[in-house]
C-alpha cells in the first residue's frame, strides 16, 4: 500500500477478532500507542531542534505506523494459523506461553496479563515469560509474589524450572524473537520445548534467517518498512523501528489471544460476554450486555448481574451497597456475567444456569435459544 505522507491517516479502533481479516482497523490499545509514540516522538525532535517541528513529521510517524500495520496483516493466514492452534489449546484445556525477548517479550505479558480480566480466562490459560524477567524490568521492589506468598513466575528461566516438564501436546508455544541477534538461547530452548511435542509458533522479522530455518512449520514474519531514516537521525530511526517491532507483536498477539477466546465461544457479536467484573468499569459493562444480549431494561440486568454475583433469587438487600462491595464480591465468584445472562432470559434459575454451563459456552446457550445481540 502506497502512503502519502501529507494526508492524514484514520485509526479506527474495534474491539474483536476484525483485526485478523487483513484491515488495519485497530483494537483501543494499539491505537493508544501510535498516538502517544507519535505526539511524543515529535514533542521529543521539536525539544531537540529548539525550534517547532513541521506537523508534516508527526503525520510521517502515524503514516509508518499505518504501514507497519499493513505489512503486520499481509501474514493473516500465517496469524490465523496461530489462533487455530491458541483455540485448540483452550478447548482442551491445554496452556498458551509467549516466550520473550526484549521489548517484544514484554508485549507477550502485557497481552497474556489482560486475558484474565476481559474474558474472565483462567490465569494458567495464557502466561508470558520473558528473557531476565524482573531484573529486564527493572523493577524497584524485586519479584513480585502472589497472595499465597509464592513468587510471581514471569522468567524463561521460570519457565524452564516450573512448567517445560509438565508441557504436552495440547499447549502451545509462542516465541516472540524479532530483532534477537544471539540466538543460541531460542535454538536451545526451541529444542527442549519441541521435546515435549507441543505447538510451537515463531514470530520473528524478516531477515532472521536462522530463526525462519528454525520454525519451519508454524511462523509469523514481520517485513519492516524502512522509510524512518528518510526523516529522522540515526537514533531516533532505531527507535521508531523498535516501536513498529513492539506494533507487530502487539498485533499479533492481540489477534491470537481474541481470536482463540471467541472461537473457544467467549465473544458473541463483538462482545466480551465472559469477562471479569474485576473493577466498576467493567461492572456496569456487565450490566449493558445482559440487558444488550437479554433484551431486558437496565433494572432487571442489574438485579440478574447481583443474582448471579451473590448467588441468590433475593438481592434488595445488597441493591443499595457501593459497588466497591459488588466487585469485591464478584472477585471470588466464576462465570458472573454468563450466569447473569441465562437468568435475563427466564429460562434458567441460578443452579439450572450453573448446570448447563459446565458442558456449554454461554454463546452456545443463547444461539440455541434464538438470543442474538441487536
Amino acid at each position: 500500500m502506497k502512503t502519502d505522507y501529507n494526508k492524514g491517516v484514520i485509526l479506527n479502533p474495534v474491539i474483536g477478532p476484525e483485526a485478523i481479516t487483513g484491515s488495519t482497523r485497530l483494537k483501543g490499545g494499539s491505537a493508544t500507542k501510535i498516538i502517544l509514540e507519535s505526539i511524543l516522538l515529535h514533542a521529543h525532535i521539536t525539544l531537540k531542534n529548539s525550534k517547532s517541528t513541521p506537523i508534516n513529521i508527526l503525520l510521517k510517524l502515524i503514516a509508518i505506523f499505518n504501514e507497519t500495520c499493513s505489512s503486520t496483516y499481509q501474514e493473516s493466514k500465517n496469524i490465523s494459523r496461530a489462533v487455530e492452534l491458541g483455540a485448540q489449546s483452550l478447548q482442551s484445556n491445554g496452556h498458551v506461553y509467549y516466550l520473550g525477548w526484549g521489548f517484544s517479550g514484554l508485549m507477550g505479558l502485557l497481552d497474556a496479563s489482560e486475558c484474565v480480566p476481559t474474558f474472565s480466562a483462567n490465569y494458567d490459560d495464557f502466561r508470558g515469560f520473558l528473557q531476565g524477567g524482573y531484573r529486564f524490568l527493572k523493577n524497584s521492589h524485586g519479584e513480585m509474589v502472589m497472595a499465597d506468598s509464592m513468587k510471581l513466575p514471569i522468567s524463561l528461566e521460570d519457565f524452564r524450572c516450573m512448567f517445560l516438564t509438565k508441557l504436552t501436546s495440547h499447549d502451545t508455544i509462542i516465541f516472540l524473537c524479532p530483532g534477537v541477534k544471539d540466538t543460541e538461547e531460542v535454538v536451545r530452548l526451541f529444542q527442549l520445548v519441541d521435546e515435549r511435542q507441543a505447538h510451537i509458533v515463531g514470530i520473528f522479522c524478516e531477515g532472521q534467517k536462522s530463526l525462519s530455518n528454525l520454525f519451519l512449520k508454524y511462523s509469523v514474519s514481520f517485513n519492516q518498512p524502512s522509510k524512518v531514516e528518510q526523516f529522522l537521525e540515526p537514533e531516533l530511526a532505531n527507535f521508531v523501528q523498535e516501536c513498529q517491532t513492539e506494533l507487530f507483536t502487539k498485533l499479533v498477539l492481540n489477534a491470537v489471544s481474541t481470536g482463540a477466546h471467541v472461537l473457544k465461544g467467549k465473544v458473541v457479536g463483538n462482545a466480551m460476554i465472559d469477562l471479569k467484573v474485576s473493577n466498576s468499569k467493567l461492572f456496569h459493562r456487565a450490566v449493558s450486555i445482559v440487558s444488550k444480549f437479554a433484551r431486558v431494561s437496565q433494572q432487571k440486568s442489574l438485579h440478574c448481574v447481583l443474582q448471579s454475583i451473590y448467588r441468590t433469587d433475593e438481592v434488595d438487600n445488597v441493591l443499595t451497597r457501593p459497588i466497591s462491595e459488588h466487585v469485591a464480591k464478584s472477585s471470588l465468584v466464576k462465570k458472573v456475567v454468563p450466569v447473569a445472562l441465562l437468568l435475563a432470559t427466564g429460562k434458567f434459575k441460578i443452579e439450572s444456569a450453573l448446570t448447563v454451563l459446565k458442558t456449554n459456552t454461554v454463546s452456545s446457550v443463547l444461539r440455541d435459544l434464538n438470543y442474538f445481540p441487536c
